[in-house]
């Protein structure tokens, strides 16, 4: 009877070491991914930043409207679009 609760004891201590162990697996990789994910998002910040920067000083030197900027980008995407069918558009 004693062998018995010995052996049980021996089986919870190992999947006690497993959980431990699983468990040190799991925070060492989030730990990674959440730092890699940080970095990405720094980087991501500091474009975004730069380029609502450029946009700004863009759109302030040479006077263009919201309306202007909109319909430049339809433009553009229809120029895409023209070239992605096979149509040559020369872009400006």
């Amino acid at each position: 009877m004693a062998s018995d609760f010995n052996s049980i004891a021996k089986a919870i201590r190992y999947l006690g070491d497993c959980v431990r162990y699983l468990a040190d697996k799991y925070v060492a990789v989030n730990d990674r991914v959440y730092s890699d994910w940080n970095e990405a998002s720094k980087v991501v910040g500091d474009v975004g930043r730069d380029h609502v920067a450029d946009y700004a000083e863009a759109s302030h030197k040479q006077g263009k409207s919201r309306t202007w900027r909109h319909s430049h980008l339809m433009e553009r995407e229809e120029q895409l679009s023209m070239q992605s069918r096979g149509s040559h558009v020369d872009p400006e």
